[in-house]
């Protein structure tokens, strides 16, 4: 199959794609906002642009929604117009989402710090050891010995074994002279054991929250050893290529071959892309960041773990899930520490997500004893009382 180049300004932005790609599909390759409202199906009129070079012919639903003068200077809709030539293409001010309406202040990062130490138990950790020598006298497993420590150290006292920790740890207890640090993470009543690393990296161990909006994704850095904030970004959510509201979401990922898949890579791309923003920004390893927590409503969860969500918006409207597994972030290509985890909070209801439970821990409203309310204002609303 052919492939042309698309170039989309004022952003500058090339994108190599194949024949028959849709502008919109293009521009969401390309890391371009280009605003959409109906899901693709051409009949809003608000993904208008301007092709100034190469040749690109406007559709029976542009001229529906196209004025003659705009058909005359070339004016198509991204999401009908497919790709059959080189192009240059200007992206009006009307038809953007512009980054920079995403406003992360200061104040989002310091309040955020402002979380009390007693109630920080980060879903992944790391510690320290310095173990004894076998001998004679105890000469248990080196497993065993690991896990014996961490007993001590910890007030844990239920451990489990990855394979990929017992790979290589006899010689890296040797080699390291029995100075090691193990990374634990938490999972369902007990703790795995990740892995071994030989001398102290017990600094090198970041997380990330996410908040998996309809219209923005944001996410924040933190150091789980400290609980400092290191830092916060965010983006357009890319899914808005494919409709404005969740509801027009579900019909494109229900109504179409693999419209499932491209929600779900939309979101996935769109993490990828703030952790290479925080980490470039901050100068960290991604692969130190061992776990994500993320928050959402009940359909962008499912999104982002690729769970069909059909029912959600036909009565008796019924999810997948209210509760979902613990994975590993590789497993949804989200590029992190290998053995990385992906905990996404659990929903209520179809429509009272992961995101509102989150708002409820985080000020704490469930472990008072005063009546108050939670109102979250976003593009969808919620109150938990």
């Amino acid at each position: 199959m052919r492939k042309f180049k698309v170039t989309f300004l004022p952003d500058g932005k090339d994108i190599e794609v194949e024949e028959n790609t849709t502008l919109m599909q293009a521009a969401g390759k390309a890391g371009v906002y280009v605003n959409t409202i109906c899901g693709g199906k051409g009949v809003c009129g608000k993904c208008r642009v301007q092709v100034i070079n190469g040749k690109a012919k406007a559709d029976k639903h542009a001229i529906a929604l196209l004025t003659k003068e705009e058909i005359d200077d070339s004016y198509v809709l991204a999401c009908q117009t497919r790709v059959q030539d080189n192009l240059e293409v200007v992206i009006p001010p009307e038809s953007r989402l512009e980054a920079e309406q995403i406003l992360l202040t200061d104040s989002f990062v310091s309040e955020a710090a402002s979380v009390e130490s007693a109630h920080f138990e980060p879903l992944v950790q790391k510690l320290y050891m310095e173990l004894q020598e076998p001998s004679n006298e105890d000469n248990i497993a080196d497993s065993d010995r690991i896990i014996r420590e961490l007993k001590r150290k910890t007030k844990y006292n239920a451990y489990e074994r990855s394979l990929g920790c017992l790979r290589e740890l006899g010689s890296k207890l040797r080699n390291s002279g029995w100075k090691v640090t193990a990374t634990i993470a938490r999972q369902n009543n007990g703790w795995k054991i990740l892995e071994i690393d030989t001398g102290d990296t017990n600094d090198n161990n970041y997380g990330l929250a996410i908040d998996v909006g309809t219209t923005t994704v944001v996410a924040q850095l933190l150091h789980l050893q400290s609980g400092k904030v290191i830092g916060g970004e965010g983006t357009h959510n890319l899914q808005s290529n494919y409709g404005e509201d969740v509801i027009t979401r579900i019909a494109f990922a229900c109504g179409k071959e693999q419209g499932l898949q491209e929600l779900h890579k939309s979101i996935v791309k769109n993490i990828n892309d703030l952790i290479t923003s925080l980490t470039d920004k901050h100068g960290i390893d991604r692969k130190d960041i061992t776990a994500i927590v993320a928050a959402g409503n009940t359909t962008m969860s499912h999104f982002l773990l690729g769970l069909m969500p059909c029912s959600i918006r036909l009565a008796p409207y019924v999810p997948t899930t209210h509760s979902f597994p613990q994975i590993k972030a590789k497993e949804i290509d989200i590029d992190i520490y290998p053995e990385g985890i992906l905990e996404t909070l659990p929903d209520v209801a179809s429509y009272v997500g992961g995101d509102i439970v989150s708002g409820v821990l985080a000020c704490g409203i469930a472990e008072k004893p005063e009546i108050k309310v939670l109102i979250d204002i976003g593009t969808n609303g919620e109150i938990a009382l």
